[in-house]
């Protein structure tokens, strides 16, 4: 009953939005509320059939009278709601007052009559996608609708010549700096104008402000190559016509026929009302403009020993690829980098559900200190890494992300390809095994806390053989959901209340802001479709496939710990270490601890450390 109610109040909140958002004008707004299509029937008032149109399609249609009022009120009440599931029926009272002053007549224009609204719950929020309206009387002037259009076109109209202005400034912009007229081209700016380079990246200058410091700026420029060309590829005003945007190629020819430097470039152009540039925004690839001048290592090198320098270590945010998908990370270089040397480098995993700036990141960054290059990295669906749907678990394909970091680390220059290494903790161990099972280039493996279940362990933790199967069903029913609507079924993460929550406990790491629960990590959100995935999962039979040194770590206190030795006495690898860690008797969550206490981690970091430089 308290779900329906909540839902209900959603519902009501929704509809009523959309009307204030109208009101407010707020566009972008009132199109987030429409679903993709929406059947909108205004028939009752205007005539002619009712229409299915895109939230675009209707915003566009409003904004070509309702801007044209001084204001505009819907006032919306009597809301009968009638919810089936994701859908709901939406009828409501509206008496919308239209005010334009200046015209002959009354200063009003009012409608009244009642409003029927078709809601579905996609993606977790409820959209409109029928609004149909049923007129019951107009009152005041019922001129002033034209009233308002014609304002409307007549502001339209001025806009439209502004921002004509202010396209063909721009065009003279790159005109002017292609011929090297430099004055002619300051002359552009405003008194106080200003050009901002947000992405220089400490590679180039952050740009000038005002006339004599862009001159300085810019007058050298032309010298230092033998002709540049700035081809146009679109060129358009914003909806506030004092702002242009323009995207373009540099083209720059380098000199002593060296080649050239080409470069894609976005900007923005913000206008006076005398047409003088006040602000010249610049966007571009600092890496390209650096690799085009001849720069990028030099560059790269005195940024990283710099950083090194002051802080004895430093972090890289780099990028790569795991089946077309974006996966984010942060590579930690030891604090004796140079880059005329190669690191062994190791590959970090962190628990399920977790992200880069967790447990991984942690050791990730105690590697560097001992000398190692390290990898912290989201999986797909999670943290800055792309993948759909989001925060959806799978085992198999974390294992292949983790031989898609195998492929980026071993093509960097500063990598011992020879000395490819992987640390897992807890689930992190899981997909470390797997992967070390099938790509023999991770030529060592070190586990600690690891978790490795069967379908047997998995019914201790999640409600015997009858809770893993309404898991594991609710997970299809997810999966089939999504694919047929797109639509996520989400659960909780953690919860000390919410039984149906993925972790369902006291745990202190996950829920203390202190320790675990970051910003970068979401604990709202697990995909249901995941069950499937993780319960189906047995990672123990890989085992007889690891042929690689290992070392594990672990204790009694830590999760399954029969389980972990016996994933070790299966190990086909002639070179293994079991190293058994003591439980301190007051520490009944001893997993958690080798997540971020400095006892269990240090341990961990120099048994880990000893095996890998072995």
């Amino acid at each position: 009953m308290s779900s329906q109610s909540d839902a209900s109040k959603q519902i009501e909140q929704t509809v009523k939005d959309l009307f204030r958002f109208t009101d407010e004008r707020q566009w972008d707004k009132v199109e987030n509320i429409f679903a993709p299509e929406v059947l909108l029937d205004y028939t009752s008032m205007a005539g002619g059939q009712p229409n299915r149109l895109s939230p675009q399609q209707i915003t566009d249609s409003w904004k070509g009278i309702l801007p044209g009022f001084d204001y505009t009120h819907h006032a919306v009440s009597n809301f009968e709601i009638e919810q089936e599931g994701n859908t709901a029926k939406v009828q409501h009272f509206g008496n919308a007052v239209h005010f334009l002053a200046g015209q002959a007549g009354e200063t009003r224009w009012v409608v009244i009559g009642n409003y029927e609204h078709h809601l579905s719950l996609l993606n977790g929020q409820w959209q409109v996608d029928k609004m149909k309206f049923k007129l019951e009387e107009m009152s005041g002037n019922m001129d002033l609708p034209r009233f308002a259009q014609e304002r409307v076109q007549g502001k339209l109209a001025q806009s439209a010549s502004i921002a004509e202005r202010n396209k063909a400034t721009v065009k003279q912009f790159f005109s002017l700096l292609s011929d090297e007229n430099i004055p002619a081209f300051i002359n552009l700016f405003a008194e106080n104008g200003k050009q901002v380079n947000p992405y220089s990246s400490g590679l180039f200058p952050e740009g000038a402000v005002g006339k004599k410091a862009l001159s300085d700026y810019w007058t050298p420029v032309p010298g230092n190559f033998d002709g540049m060309e700035f081809p146009i590829e679109a060129l358009y005003a914003l909806e506030d016509p004092s702002i242009i945007f323009v995207k373009y190629t540099g083209k720059i020819k380098l000199k002593n026929n060296a080649g050239f430097y080409q470069n894609d470039y976005y900007s923005t152009f913000t206008f006076n009302t005398e047409g003088k540039i006040t602000e010249y925004v610049e966007i571009f690839n600092p890496i390209v403009a650096a690799a085009g001048f001849g720069m990028l290592e030099q560059i790269k090198e005195t940024t990283i020993n710099n950083s090194i320098k002051e802080n004895k270590m430093t972090s890289e945010k780099v990028s790569f690829k795991s089946q077309g998908v974006d996966l984010i990370g942060n590579l930690y270089y030891p604090k004796n980098y140079s880059k005329d040397k190669q690191f062994p480098t190791i590959i970090v995993s962190g628990s399920w559900t977790t992200v880069k700036e967790q447990m991984a990141g942690l050791y990730a960054k105690k590697f560097a200190e001992e000398g190692f290059l390290a990898l912290a990295f989201d999986f797909r669906n999670f943290g800055e890494s792309g993948g759909e749907p989001r925060f959806y678990e799978s085992p198999a394909l974390k294992a292949q992300d983790i031989i898609s970091a195998v492929d980026f680390v071993e093509g960097l220059p500063a990598v011992d390809k020879n000395a490819i290494t992987a640390f897992g903790v807890c689930a992190g161990a899981m997909y470390t095994l797997m992967a070390a099972s099938e790509d023999a280039r991770i030529s060592k493996v070190v586990t600690a806390a690891s978790w490795l279940h069967d379908a047997e362990a998995v019914k201790l933790f999640y409600g015997g053989e009858e809770g893993v199967q309404q898991k594991i069903q609710a997970a299809q029913a997810a999966k089939n959901k999504y694919s047929s609507s797109r639509t996520v079924d989400y659960i909780p993460t953690i919860s000390e209340t919410d039984e149906a929550a993925a972790m369902y406990g006291p745990y202190d790491y996950y829920l203390n802001p202190e320790r675990g629960a970051i910003k970068e990590w979401s604990n709202d959100k697990f995909a249901v479709m995941s069950w499937e995935d993780w319960l189906t999962t047995d990672p123990t039979t890989t085992a007889e496939k690891i042929t690689v040194p290992i070392l594990m770590i672990h204790s009694d206190g830590a999760v399954l710990p029969d389980y972990t030795k016996a994933y070790f006495e299966r190990i086909g690898s002639a070179e293994k270490e079991l190293h058994w860690m003591p439980t301190e008797l007051d520490s009944p969550f001893h997993q958690f601890s080798y997540y971020d206490q400095d006892a269990e981690v240090n341990e961990v970091i120099e048994k880990a450390s000893a095996w890998f430089q072995k």
